[in-house]
This record gives C-alpha cells, structure tokens and sequence, in this order.
C-alpha cells in the first residue's frame, strides 16, 4: 500500500513528499531560527550541563521558534476546541501549513500567533456564502472552496495532495 520512491511516499492515490516539506518548513522558519538559536542552546545548556559538556553539543531538535511555539498553540487550541466534538478535527498538516505560510519571520511567540489568528480570520470568509475568492490566497494557491462545496489545502511541495482530503 505504501510505496516509497525518491523520498515520494505514494498513499492510497495520493503522493506525499515529508523530506521535501520539512525543507519547504526549514526555509520558511530559517531566519528566526537563526536568531533565537545561540540564546537557547545557552539556557538549555546552562540548566543541563550534567547532559551536555560544551553548548555546541545541544542538538538544533531543542531550538524552537517563534512560529514552532505558535503552532504548538495552535494544535492545543485546536485538541481543546475539538474535544468530544462530531466534526473532524483539522490536520496537523492544515495548521502547519498555513502558519508557515502566514509567518512574518516574528521575534516573538505573540506577535507570530498574533499575525497568524488575524490571517486565519481573514480565511472565515471563505465560510460565508457567495464569498469571492480572496486574491492573495488565490495567489499563494493555498487554500480554496471548490464549486461543490468541498474544500482544497493543497501540500505546497506536492501540489497534487489536498490536505483537506
């Protein structure tokens, strides 16, 4: 059922590209990465120096970003919002995706949930009935109402995978 081929994974019809989007979420997060990387290796090894003997040897899998910290509020919102809830919940994928594409590179975890609630709220018009088309999302081509009403998140980096499947 699963088949692998060129870092491609073809699922049931449908073709997915995880090392190639962890590129595409790398790039996007690089810069903030960068600017909070030295200050957190330094907390991290300053309170576990029994674990780490020099700050280069913490692993960059403990640095998070502002954007990583938004999305992980994100994903507890949405687990709470959506507890003992019949609808389905939104995918990882979903939240991931449209954070990254909504970053602004912010310096802090308020400010970047901050951009990404308000451009997540420009989206609920998408809900409202006879809603045209907002031109930077057609632009971006990420997400769309489709004619019969369903919806189409597509994966950036294998644009054949709608995430809203």
């Amino acid at each position: 059922m699963h088949k692998t081929t060129n870092f491609t994974k073809t699922v049931i019809g449908c073709s997915s590209n995880p090392n190639g989007y962890a590129q595409w979420f790398s790039e996007k997060n690089k810069t903030a990465f960068e600017r909070v990387k030295s200050a957190q290796q330094r907390s991290i090894f300053e309170n576990n120096q029994d674990i780490y003997v020099r700050i280069e040897d913490v692993p960059d899998a403990l640095i998070k970003t502002p954007l990583q910290r938004a999305i992980q509020i994100l994903k507890r919102h949405r687990d709470v919002r959506f507890i003992n809830h019949e609808f389905p919940w939104p995918i990882s994928m979903i939240i991931t995706t449209l954070a990254a594409q909504f970053n602004n590179g912010d310096g802090d975890v308020y400010a970047a949930l901050s951009n990404i609630v308000d451009q997540l709220d420009t989206l609920g018009g998408l809900l409202q009935p006879g809603y045209k088309q907002n031109a930077t999302l057609l632009q971006q081509d990420l997400i769309r109402r489709n004619d019969d009403g369903s919806w189409s998140i597509l994966n950036l980096v294998s644009p054949e995978e709608n995430f809203a499947d």
